[in-house]
């Protein structure tokens, strides 16, 4: 398997760019490994979190997305959960150099993909 580099959400809170791949059932929890690739070219990866997973598995590839890292919320047992906020659309498609965007479209059960 290729290795990419991981998108550090922590530091970089926005991702702009296009979805272009999802590698299937990696390490012991087959896990999704979902690879994005910036407007300047870069490839990065990102791990299935719920939100991510929730907003790429219908997309056709490749597919401009916008991503935010939103915060960590906490929950039961000490566990957490990542919070990202995903944005498709036509507006996404004329990413220009600087990586502003067009209009937004919202994610979830009504967005139609």
């Amino acid at each position: 398997m290729k290795k990419y580099d991981y998108w550090d959400f922590r530091k970089d809170k926005v991702f702009k760019g296009f979805y272009v791949n999802r590698i299937m059932g990696l390490s012991r929890f087959k896990n999704d490994l979902y690879v994005l690739k910036t407007t300047t070219g870069k490839t990065l990866s990102i791990w299935g979190y719920r939100d991510i997973r929730n907003g790429l598995i219908k997309l056709k590839m490749p597919y401009p997305v916008r991503i935010e890292f939103k915060g960590i919320k906490k929950l039961e047992g000490n566990k957490r959960a990542f919070n990202f906020k995903i944005n498709v659309g036509k507006g996404l498609q004329k990413l220009n150099k600087k990586g502003k965007t067009g209009k937004k479209r919202p994610t979830g059960a009504r967005a139609r993909h």
